[in-house]
């Protein structure tokens, strides 16, 4: 997008399409106020403050529509910029009648991002924030809404700017001592930088928690037919979405769901149940179970007393798997004795299915990294990306001070300050040059 950034006037719908009460047109661009002047009855001489008026067709003379105009001044907007934001009302046709009218005014329709992208050239927001603003919109529950606003509100950009400085601190020490060694500097001491790389071990440790809060965990019902897969779907889905039958193989295809549960959001999946098959199309069913077996986060894996485990499926998904024996309400009283490596539960009565929920999350996030605030989780693959190129980078950075190698220790540096001024979006180069020259006397 940076061979096509201008400042030129743009517009685009904020809102969705559809029909609605409100919808909100946004503008940005230099000359924005004085272009949407002549065609709006009130004024727009004060910035931050709303305006009733007609917009009118000046060409036609006729009304648009009455609505309200919200004017920025220059660098008070979202964008940085000189810009507007317009409450028409939500028809679509209305709508698209007045953006065709701003573009025959001189506005041009804005690209996907455009406005964000602006904003981060214009200083408004870094890059982390920039990316948070598309997770915010996109997120499915509430934890993972507040997830993105920590990030929104500078959290993340924040940590990743206060590594960044301490990177190019060191540099700037390094090639002042390297460059300009006449120079009156203090004696060279070495900083390890442990506490860089156990920020960074920590963000990609938690990086799979991030991920599922935008994506939603793959939680798989799995087991042999007519164990309670499609009944417990069900419980969960809080409807009639798979079918119940006494007789067996009635799954052939999955079914999958997004739900929240406790915050976290969750793709559930009813599969096909595991047995052999001399039906084609329920041993395809069956195949589909195992691919999604071998993708999922959790595994529910329900037996009944009558069908007990099959202890290499256990062994093969220990790992994600959670052991739930169904039909509690079938089991004598002794039977339930010494059952710790399973759950046991009862669909049918609704026994032992909170505790079930409790047990999902804790496999999901037993750390409850998701709930905690004392700082921010990654975005994006991105994000996770340029963090373990930054790593490996100060790896090899803290290997090459120990061998005094200090020419190569300044172009480690350099390369992981470069990913981190990624991350933020910002100028690593006068960023350098500033911190290198903070070394010099007064007067030099």
């Amino acid at each position: 997008m940076e061979a096509l950034y201008t400042n030129e006037p743009i517009v685009a719908l904020a809102t969705p399409w559809g029909r609605s009460a409100l919808a909100v047109i946004r503008l940005s661009g230099e000359g924005t106020l004085a272009l949407l002047a002549s065609s709006f009855t009130g004024k727009l001489d004060q910035s931050h403050r709303m305006v009733f008026g007609k917009l009118v067709d000046r060409q036609s003379n006729q009304t648009l529509d009455e609505v309200m105009i919200a004017p920025f001044t220059h660098g008070a907007g979202y964008t940085g910029e000189e810009a507007c934001e317009i409450y028409c009302h939500g028809n679509p046709h209305l709508i698209e009648t007045i953006l065709h009218y701003l573009v025959s005014c001189g506005f041009r329709l804005a690209l996907p991002g455009e406005f964000s992208y602006r904003a981060v050239k214009h200083g408004k927001m870094d890059l982390t924030q920039a990316e948070a603003v598309h997770e915010l919109i996109m997120a499915q529950t509430a934890l993972a809404a507040q997830s993105a606003l920590h990030r929104l509100s500078g959290g993340l950009g924040k940590e990743f700017g206060a590594i960044y400085q301490a990177i190019i601190d060191r540099l700037g020490a390094v090639e002042a001592y390297l460059d300009y060694p006449e120079e009156e500097l203090e004696p060279f001491v070495w900083l390890p930088l442990d506490s860089l790389r156990e920020q960074l071990f920590r963000y990609l440790k938690e990086e799979p928690i991030g991920q599922i809060l935008q994506e939603g965990a793959l939680v798989v019902l799995a087991g042999e037919p007519n164990v309670g897969k499609s009944s417990l779907f069900n419980w969960l889905v809080g409807s009639e979405r798979a079918i119940v039958s006494p007789e067996a193989g009635t799954t052939r295809d999955y079914i999958e769901v997004t739900l929240d549960v406790h915050g976290y959001p969750i793709r559930l999946v009813d599969t096909a149940g595991l047995r052999e098959s001399a039906q084609a199309i329920e041993q395809m069913g069956i195949q589909k179970s195992y691919e999604l077996l071998a993708q999922a986060d959790v595994i529910l894996y329900l037996t009944t007393p009558a069908q007990p485990a099959d202890d290499d499926f256990m062994l093969m998904y220990r790992d994600k798997l959670i052991w739930l024996e169904n039909k509690r309400d079938a089991l004598a009283r002794d039977a339930q004795v010494g059952m710790e490596e399973r759950l046991a539960i009862s669909v049918l009565k609704g026994l032992g299915l909170e505790e079930m929920l409790a047990k999902l999350v804790a496999h999901i996030d037993p750390d409850g990294v998701a709930k905690r605030r004392e700082h921010a989780l990654l975005g994006s693959l991105r994000q996770r990306e340029i963090v373990q190129q930054a790593l490996n980078t100060l790896v090899e950075c803290e290997a090459l001070a120990k061998e005094d190698a200090l020419d190569l220790v300044a172009f480690t540096l350099r390369k992981a300050s470069g990913y981190f001024a990624q991350l933020i979006g910002t100028d690593m180069q006068q960023d350098a040059m500033d911190a290198m020259f903070r070394q010099f006397c007064l007067g030099k």
